[in-house]
Parts: C-alpha cells; structure tokens; sequence
C-alpha cells in the first residue's frame, strides 16, 4: 500500500479461486484475506490513499474492494477473456484494465460502467500502469511492444515502441 502498511499478495491456480491476502510487511502477519475471484489473479493494486485495492482475474471480471471491510465496492464486467492487467486512475474514481482479448478498457468505479474501449496491440495487454500524475498511460503486450496512451482528455495513443525480445510483463 502508498502508506506502507499493508502488502497484498494474491495467488489461484487455472480454474481455482483467487484469493487475496493482505498481510502486515513489518511482521509478515496476515491480516485478511478472502476470495476475491473464481480463477486465478493476474494483477492487484492498492489506490493511492490505501482505502481501495483492485482485482484482475482470469474469470474476465475487475473487482474494487474496500481495504477496511473486504467488501466488493464493483464488478467491471466485459473482457472476453482473462483480464491481465489494471490499475487506478490518481484519485481512484476509475480502472484502466487490459487483457488477452487485445482491448484496454476505461472504467467508472461509482457506475461500474465502461467509459471507453481502445485496441491497438495485435496480442494480449499483460501490463496497463498510470503515471504518478495520472496524464499518461502504459500498456504493455504479448505483441513485443509498449504503448504510451495520453489519458487526460479523450484517450489517444501517443507513442509505440516495438522491438521487445518478448513479451512485456
């Protein structure tokens, strides 16, 4: 977590449920966990006031949770297949997520709807991160490549870079 107190793990094997837990880093204590998908956990991420934590699974969905009370805030449902990749926008109103099926999607947390859908990599996203200031994003794909997007108005690719030995993680 951004205030150093929790660390989450996550794990699940193909077709099992994904469980997190948040354990304390100081003692290496868990503190909770809980079932948080019915199959395995590609990425996790703490927002940045540590309230919030997000979930991709290969069960296609996103989840928010509430840090404090392990309850689910919302499900982003609308990948076609396992979800890889996803993180906050800066003030942890909205998920940008990736996945196998080619396609980074934008996301309203309080609606739980999909604000926007963009493709451009020719293979799965397996890394989506924010900057710190929340202006530019980074995806990165099975396709060898890295994509810079501009996110601060309409979303807009500003810039590819190929040439990767292999896949981007």
């Amino acid at each position: 977590s951004a205030d150093g107190q929790s660390l989450a793990l996550a794990d699940g094997l193909n077709g099992r449920s994904g469980i997190v837990r948040i354990v304390d880093p100081a003692t290496g204590i868990i503190k909770n966990s809980w079932r948080a998908h019915a199959d395995t956990i590609f990425d996790l991420e703490f927002s940045r006031d540590s309230t919030k934590l997000l979930t991709a699974s290969g069960d296609k969905l996103v989840r928010v949770w509430d840090v404090a009370t392990r309850q689910e805030i919302a499900t982003l449902e609308g990948h076609t297949a396992q979800v890889l990749g996803a993180s906050f926008n800066s003030n942890a109103t909205q998920v940008i997520s990736g996945g196998a099926d080619k396609q980074l999607k934008v996301w309203d947390i309080a609606t739980k709807e999909r604000i926007i859908t963009l493709g451009n990599h020719s293979a799965a996203i397996t890394a989506v991160a924010l900057n710190t200031t929340g202006t530019r994003l980074i995806t990165g794909s099975a396709d060898k490549s890295v994509r810079v997007w501009n996110v601060e108005a309409a979303p807009a690719e500003l810039k590819k870079q190929e040439g990767f030995a292999g896949p981007i993680v």
